[in-house]
């Protein structure tokens, strides 16, 4: 999934989260860009989109509220969390999660966000520092380098925010693990695994749980 569809599903569900599933709960754009740590502009764009695609409505006093079809959208990836809604390829953000060392405890309409310390963060940092190396040399389909690429910009973001979410820096590593042992399986690429990239990955996933 892009980052763009990623930001998306957190709109969404965080205004499904805040308003009990109401579609008489106004937001601000401002509200959302601080409770997700997205820029006013990112939350205007994703507004827009979601506007468009009816999942959304704005009030005519410029505040948005999640409509009845994005409350159907939203419950629909609960009830059928392997499966993809009519907008979205679901990552799964929404789920009940356990706690874990670092990881809030959440419900099952909660987006987690994780406290990286220093060492993790340099850990993450020298994984993306990898994963930008490799994506020059690596072989893959052009819908899989997009989704490569894709992939390390959402680390990125998510490295750089004042606010990661841990679940979505799993969901990505996981990706991208997917990916790359893809690569070193295929026939004729010129890849070499890099194991301590691989361990890198796993020792982080073993953090977020």
């Amino acid at each position: 999934m892009s980052l763009e569809k990623k930001n998306r599903l957190l709109v969404l569900n965080k205004m499904y989260e805040l308003s009990n599933g109401s579609s008489f709960h106004p937001f601000a754009e401002e509200e959302l860009s601080s409770l997700l740590g997205l820029s006013e502009t990112e939350i205007e764009n994703i507004l827009e989109y979601l506007k468009k695609e009816g999942l959304v409505d704005c009030w005519a006093s410029g505040a948005f509220v999640i409509s009845h079809y994005g409350i159907k959208e939203v419950e629909e990836l609960i009830e059928n969390p392997e499966q993809r809604a009519e907008h979205f390829l679901l990552i799964n953000v929404i789920q009940n999660y356990s706690t874990i060392t670092g990881l809030q405890q959440g419900n099952t309409y909660s987006n987690q966000t994780i406290n990286i310390s220093s060492e993790n963060k340099v850990a993450l940092s020298e994984i993306i520092s990898s994963l930008n190396i490799l994506k020059d040399s690596i072989q893959l389909l052009p819908e899989m380098m997009d989704e490569f690429v894709a992939d390390i910009q959402t680390l990125e973001a998510q490295n750089n925010s004042p606010k990661p979410k841990g679940i979505i820096i799993s969901e990505t590593l996981k990706s991208v693990r997917t990916i790359l042992e893809g690569a070193v399986a295929g026939v004729g690429t010129a890849m070499v695994a890099d194991t301590n990239l691989f361990q890198k990955i796993e020792s982080t996933l073993k953090l977020l749980g």
